[in-house]
């Protein structure tokens, strides 16, 4: 009987101690030095893709306080007993931005500033945190039409004669970025940010990741190609409680061709043309979620804009979300025909404009609307 005992005793001690081996903390901080190991707070990574290199299934990575700015993708292959965990250290606010700082301007001519030998073709330019007008068609568009002959978007202006306070332009032969303050002052007194990122974070190619409490700014998407977004989930991926502000085309996409990505209890605001795209994800879930005042680079409503828009056979659940203000439709469903389930349920949607309505249903299948607050939307509430 004392041998059983002692037997059960040890092979807990070896099951806990196997756990405690598998799982481990990792640590970043923008203003670490260079060299350390991550393996605590006193010793972080100085980047977000450092720790999630060394990050295991089952590991936690903590983020501490400041402004990353980098792209970090996330090719991890977790599992739902062991999930990999990123998330703000405690009482500290990570932001992650895919923009650098644009310091050493010249003077042009007049109120034009120039900074010349800048490689980055940049849709983005903020002066003091404010957006500034992008002059020219976004690089990656073409001509601005889409293949069933839609304009996706009209550029004002087209080149340095078109500028004016609060525009910026990039002359891409030429690697010069211009930019003219609404002020008409000199931006080496401001702190501008130009975007140069194709995304923040990619996690397409991984499953059970978790990203929690961390703010992601700025983007370079329209770069490089057209639509997408500044955070891309993978399967079983989670964003929970970030804020994702004033990206370049999408805040948050939920997975071309994956399954059971969520965003949870996130602000996905103010972005450059919708907040959540949904584009041939599988049963995804978008929960208590703010989606406000997106499309504010003013894409045309009608092709790809607003608060939500889920296509392609996508299908799962928007729910309990604030959709409000956007320049579009709220939540607009299109071609989701795959015939699985749709649930839009419990959402305030309200405010939305440009022809677009509240909930917007088109071209799909078993989508059920039910219990939402709909109201002061331009033209049409449910359609």
């Amino acid at each position: 009987m004392r041998r059983t005992s002692w037997t059960i005793i040890a092979s807990v001690l070896v099951a806990f101690l196997a756990v405690d081996l598998a799982a481990s903390d990792w640590y970043a901080s923008p203003s670490a030095p260079a060299g350390q190991n991550g393996r605590s707070p006193a010793t972080p990574f100085r980047t977000v893709q450092q720790a999630v290199n060394a990050a295991l299934p089952g590991d936690t990575i903590y983020l501490r306080g400041g402004t990353y700015r980098e792209q970090v993708t996330v090719t991890k292959t977790a599992t739902a007993a062991a999930p990999i965990l990123i998330t703000s250290y405690a009482g500290e606010q990570p932001v992650l931005k895919g923009s650098l700082i644009a310091a050493g301007w010249t003077q042009h001519q007049g109120a034009i500033w120039k900074l010349s030998g800048w490689a980055w073709n940049s849709q983005q330019v903020f002066v003091d945190g404010v957006a500034q007008q992008q002059i020219g068609m976004p690089a990656g568009y073409g001509t601005g039409i889409a293949s069933d002959g839609t304009r996706m978007i009209t550029p004002v202006g087209s080149g340095i004669l078109d500028l004016a306070p609060g525009r910026f332009f990039y002359d891409a032969p030429s690697k010069v970025l211009y930019l003219w303050l609404a002020d008409g002052g000199d931006p080496n007194a401001h702190v501008i940010e130009a975007s140069a990122y194709r995304r923040i974070l990619f996690m397409g190619s991984s499953t059970f990741v978790t990203v929690a409490g961390v703010a992601f700014r700025h983007s370079s998407t329209a770069a490089y190609m057209v639509g997408s977004a500044a955070i891309e989930l993978g399967t079983d991926c989670t964003l929970r409680d970030c804020d994702v502000q004033w990206c370049d085309f999408a805040g948050i996409a939920l997975g071309y061709q994956q399954s059971r990505s969520k965003v949870i209890g996130c602000v996905v605001s103010n972005n450059g043309s919708t907040g959540v795209s949904v584009s041939a994800t599988y049963d995804f879930t978008v929960s208590g979620t703010t989606m406000s005042t997106n499309n504010y680079r003013r894409f045309n409503p009608q092709w790809h804009a607003g608060g939500l828009k889920a296509t392609s056979k996508a299908w799962g659940t928007v729910e309990r979300c604030t959709v409000t203000n956007n320049f579009g439709s709220g939540i607009w469903i299109d071609y989701a025909n795959s015939g699985n389930p749709i649930g839009v349920r419990q959402n305030w949607v309200a405010g939305n404009t440009n022809r677009g309505a509240g909930i917007m249903l088109e071209v799909s299948k078993r989508v059920t609307v039910e219990n939402n607050v709909v109201m002061d939307n331009d033209i049409r509430g449910i359609y």
